[in-house]
């Protein structure tokens, strides 16, 4: 970033032109432009960095993030916050969201698309919510404006001439700034795109001592409504990565998938034995379940629904019941009118050579004995199906 000499020493008399209300309202409207373009934008890849400074007294803390956000519409998100101790990935395909944090080697797995609303994104949504508020409410709740003399910055391999713009909002404005705190954005004026902008803001610390905080977004990339490399939209574990349930808890049990299944037999309601053996050439789908589990009665009428449709294409399904008594499992499916049938594992043998640590578990075994999906906890329809579709259905 730089001015010219020239520039420095006519300060005072640029200072008296520029704060005249033709210059406010001419670097307001270049706001508002800018603001729309982002609004506009129905697809948006940015990435940029981040470097705070905290200063309180002669004491000084520097920290630098860089961050990459993308989002391809159909609820397609890349969300990426890269920092040493709070750095996150959060991605979703438009059926299914992954979040990995850094800190930890951790990731967690939702069999559900990521919400997304721009014009409203809700708090704690990372770098994907902070930016839509920064960019696409630049121009909303303003109180003060103050123009400064153009600067050039580099961006894409040039210098862009930008408009140096000062900002001040209303409490609870849209774009997220304290209301003593100034904002100063550099618009490009060819683009009518924000390169860059910063924050400065001064708190009360702990001691009484004044606190000045100060927070540069700088952007190095932006491409609104412009192709997104789908790579971005896909999630891939890093090696030293470990899948858990919720972060800080235990991880997420082996997936068999790939693996051939045990051959088990167990009794039905009715005392007639089931053995997995005698079922080769079909493809069969394991719900071990309980009727005490809340998760599990959701995802049974999905199971029964499924068994009842796909029934003449060779699919059978087993609600395997962890550990009731046979009176408890009948009650429970004729209450409800289920036709899948319900095996016995009293003892949870067969739960256990499943890696069953939880409920509801499925598995779904091909016509050759192999397992082609394997889902601890609840999941939706359309993933059944899909697991159905890997066995051959």
């Amino acid at each position: 970033m730089r001015r010219s000499n020239a520039s420095v020493a006519l300060l005072p008399l640029a200072w008296l032109m520029i704060s005249a209300p033709s210059a406010q309202d001419s670097s307001l409207t270049l706001l508002r432009r800018a603001a729309s373009n982002y609004k506009a934008a129905e697809t948006f890849w940015v990435e940029g960095d981040i470097k705070a400074d905290a200063r309180a007294g002669p004491r000084q803390q520097s920290t630098t993030a860089t961050f990459k956000v993308a989002y391809g519409g159909d609820k397609r998100v890349h969300d990426e916050l890269d920092h040493p101790q709070a750095g996150v990935v959060k991605v979703s395909d438009g059926k299914q969201t992954w979040v990995y944090v850094l800190a930890s080697h951790e990731y967690a797995h939702q069999d559900q698309a990521e919400d997304v609303d721009l014009a409203h994104p809700r708090p704690g949504t990372g770098m994907l919510g902070v930016l839509s508020s920064a960019l696409r409410g630049l121009a909303e709740d303003v109180d003060s404006i103050r123009t400064q003399p153009d600067e050039t910055i580099p961006f894409g391999g040039a210098d862009r001439r930008c408009a140096v713009i000062e900002v001040r909002y209303k409490p609870g404005g849209v774009a997220g700034v304290a209301p003593d705190a100034w904002r100063t954005y550099w618009v490009d004026r060819e683009r009518e795109l924000v390169l860059q902008h910063r924050t400065v803001s001064r708190v009360a610390g702990p001691n009484g001592e004044s606190l000045e905080q100060n927070e540069t977004f700088r952007y190095t990339r932006i491409a609104l409504n412009q192709p997104i490399d789908p790579k971005l939209f896909t999630f891939t574990p890093p090696a030293d990565a470990r899948q858990v349930e919720q972060f800080g808890g235990r991880p997420v049990p082996e997936d068999l998938s790939g693996k051939v299944a045990d051959d088990f037999t167990l009794l039905d309601l009715k005392g007639k034995k089931h053995s997995l053996k005698s079922l080769r050439g079909k493809v069969v789908m394991l719900d071990f379940w309980a009727s005490w589990c809340g998760p599990c009665r959701r995802q049974m009428p999905m199971v029964d629904k499924l068994g009842r449709e796909l029934k003449e294409k060779g699919l059978v399904v087993f609600a395997v019941n962890q550990g009731e008594s046979s009176e408890t499992a009948r009650k429970y499916l004729e209450k409800n009118q289920y036709a899948t049938t319900a095996l016995l594992d009293q003892t949870s043998d067969v739960g256990r050579r499943y890696k069953v640590s939880g409920i509801p578990t499925l598995v779904i075994i091909d016509r050759q004995g192999k397992i082609a999906a394997h889902y601890v906890g609840l999941r939706t329809e359309d993933t059944l199906r899909e697991g159905l579709k890997k066995a051959g259905l």
